[in-house]
């Protein structure tokens, strides 16, 4: 839960005149104590809420429904499936966005704490996992990536391991299915971090695995593919997007940074990829976290900062800083 504290200054109302002192005998009565006003701890919700703003667009209801006749779990690999999944042991994973919750390596197990699957998404693609699974309008989204040690990728090192995004209607008809490695810039020093699925386009970064000097800068850029056409319709610049990322109806709201690296936001333009602003930010983020015209980069449990969107439905959108979110205890 992320604690604001907002407060403003109130006038000091006009004082009244002095009453009138009548002499006598008795001495003068206590004072009455001032009286004690106890203040709730708010949370965000409580919080003025700002100016309309943008909402992102993988915001939707499951356009099919409940998935039914499920079996009571499945499996595929090191990834188990139940019926009705569970909740994550730990609140943050880290820059990774995956519905899985256990280690990535081939030898660990996995279970699935996402959305419901239905029986038409495969679990798996060769090695490769189910990581992610999001309802779209008309259907899912699903996102395949191999475990270290599975196939195309070891954990000691540094060739990138293979992943693949594919979409699912309502009915189980494949959209589409297209593995992602003959779309990265190289075919080493890059993971993926966050993929998206939204107006017909696919947006994933290719992270940098560690430090950006292990492939000379040249990693972290966001990724805009036609997934029907198989092409690349624009690649940000490096060093842009290496964690999670939020999609809006023009814009693209990343980040970037590691330990010993500066950490900053970006506001991303849709149709071409151009960054538009560049915000420096004091540690990277975990999460990012929507509200009405506005959005929480939360950079670990109980801290947070607090942008309001301002621009977003123009050509000058900006990220505008409101305040930092108190610490809570773990």
């Amino acid at each position: 839960m992320l604690v604001f504290v907002v407060g403003c200054a109130r006038p000091a109302p006009e004082a009244p005149p002095p009453p009138l002192v009548v002499p006598t005998d008795e001495a003068p009565p206590e004072p009455a104590p001032a009286p004690v006003t106890i203040v709730e701890p708010t949370t965000p919700a409580e919080i003025p809420p700002p100016p309309p703003g943008p909402a992102p667009l993988l915001a939707v209801a499951p356009a099919c429904g409940f998935p039914t006749g499920l079996p009571a779990t499945r499996s595929a690999g090191g990834l188990t499936v139940p019926a009705v999944p569970g909740k994550r042991r730990y609140e943050f994973t880290g820059r990774l966005r995956s519905h899985t919750d256990g280690a990535l390596s081939a030898r660990s197990q996995r279970v699935w704490v996402g959305t419901p699957v239905p029986t038409f998404v495969p679990l798996a693609s060769g090695t490769q996992e189910l990581m992610l699974l999001d309802p779209t309008p008309n259907g899912y989204f699903a996102v395949y990536r191999d475990p270290y040690d599975a196939s195309s990728c070891k954990l000691s090192g540094s060739k990138n391991c293979d992943n693949e995004v594919a979409a699912f209607d309502c009915s189980g008809k494949t959209l589409f299915r297209v593995p992602l490695k003959t779309f990265f810039s190289r075919k080493d020093h890059l993971e993926l971090q966050d993929a998206r699925f939204a107006g017909d386009v696919v947006y994933f970064n290719e992270a940098c695995q560690s430090y950006s000097s292990g492939a000379g800068g040249k990693c972290s850029s966001l990724v805009a593919l036609d997934p029907y056409a198989r092409k690349v319709l624009w690649r940000s610049p490096a060093l842009t997007s290496n964690n999670r990322f939020k999609v809006y109806d023009k814009y693209i709201v990343t980040g970037y940074g590691f330990t010993a690296e500066p950490d900053f936001l970006f506001v991303i333009r849709r149709s071409d990829g151009k960054v538009m602003q560049k915000v420096g930010v004091p540690s990277a983020h975990e999460d990012l976290i929507e509200g009405p015209g506005s959005i929480v980069a939360q950079m670990e449990t109980g801290r947070g900062l607090l942008f309001t969107l301002e621009g977003f439905d123009g050509p000058s959108p900006k990220l505008v800083l409101q305040g930092m979110s108190e610490r809570m205890p773990r």
